[in-house]
């Protein structure tokens, strides 16, 4: 047999031996970059500014390379254009997760793999941001037994949560009793979603957001809303999805009876006007004053799963005369 022939078959199969897979390519390139800023060249640029927040992160550190072992990308192999995977290192106990973005081509994941926070967890602390301004972060989860301020294991799950700069005690909600309705347990999707999630006792990567009920006892820390599991980038598309979804159940979630209770703040509103309007007699007025105050309680009642719109309707028409002859018509008994 030629002998050429011979080294150039053995020097392919070196070659062919030694080549990396692009999922595992790009790791190493990321982790060999001296200057920390060029490692954004090897990260996913998306909604969320991902280069810049690399470039923020680093901008104190000097020399960003990274000593670590063999890259093992086996599990990036076939997967399709637009998919993740994830790429073991050795002496590194975090995997890199990447998505491949071109036949030959993989991007990393930054936020996914380092669960960088905009607002890192120690400021969320120190800030205690209120309900209108809830925090979005990448954090750990796990199942926590301890039930304070009120909360209980029946209604709410107890979790710590952590970063790279602090731990907090959180609860989330994820049922209630609606007692106007023979008890029925009212389900908040998200806190079901995240029991579940880990109820298996282990820490579990999660996007969540966080926010602080504000008390007269001290501010709570609460999970508003469970995005996904895992720390990949959202698209703002699927983010504004996701928040919408979030108003809808928190309102049905808090507010179950809201169509019933419709009718009943027709009626209070009636009330309302008469008790302002100074074109009517006084003593219509006045009876309007003291009904509408009532119907006001009964009607968020209801709204609030805490009464029944009949029980509402018959403590309205029981004021009927208060107001004799002048009960309004969107008063009368339903």
């Amino acid at each position: 047999m030629n002998r050429n022939y011979l080294l150039t078959a053995t020097l392919v199969v070196a070659t062919t031996a030694c080549s990396k897979h692009p999922s595992e390519q790009v790791v190493a390139d990321y982790l060999n970059q001296k200057r920390c800023q060029d490692r954004a060249a090897f990260i996913l640029d998306g909604d969320e500014n991902e280069k810049a927040a690399l470039t923020s992160k680093y901008a104190d550190e000097t020399d960003c390379v990274v000593p670590h072992g063999k890259i093992d990308g086996t599990g990036c192999q076939g997967v399709a254009v637009g998919e993740y995977c994830s790429v073991a290192v050795e002496k590194i106990s975090s995997d890199y997760c990447v998505k491949r973005v071109g036949e030959a081509e993989f991007k990393i994941d930054w936020l996914c793999s380092t669960g960088w926070n905009s607002v890192p967890l120690k400021t969320v602390k120190a800030n205690k941001p209120g309900s209108e301004k809830p925090v979005l972060l990448r954090v750990t989860a796990v199942l926590s037994d301890q039930h304070e301020g009120g909360t209980s294991a029946e209604t709410e799950v107890s979790v710590v949560l952590s970063d790279e700069t602090d731990s907090l005690q959180a609860w989330m909600p994820y049922s209630r009793q609606v007692t106007a309705r023979k008890k029925q347990t009212l389900e908040f999707p998200a806190g079901v979603k995240l029991k579940q999630l880990l109820a298996d006792g282990r820490k579990h990567k999660v996007l969540v957001e966080v926010a602080y009920l504000k008390k007269e006892d001290g501010d709570q820390p609460f999970v508003s809303w469970l995005y996904q599991e895992g720390w990949r980038a959202l698209p703002a598309d699927e983010l504004a999805k996701q928040q919408k979804l979030k108003l809808a159940a928190a309102d049905a979630f808090a507010h179950p009876g809201a169509e019933e209770a419709k009718s009943i703040m027709a009626c209070c509103n009636k009330l309302v006007a008469l008790a302002k309007d100074k074109t009517v007699e006084p003593t219509l007025a006045l009876g309007a004053s003291l009904v509408a105050p009532k119907c006001l309680a009964q009607a968020t009642k209801v709204r609030d799963g805490l009464g029944s719109a009949g029980g509402a309707w018959s403590e309205i028409g029981a004021n009927k005369k208060l107001m004799g002859d002048h009960f309004p018509a969107e008063c009368a008994v339903k």
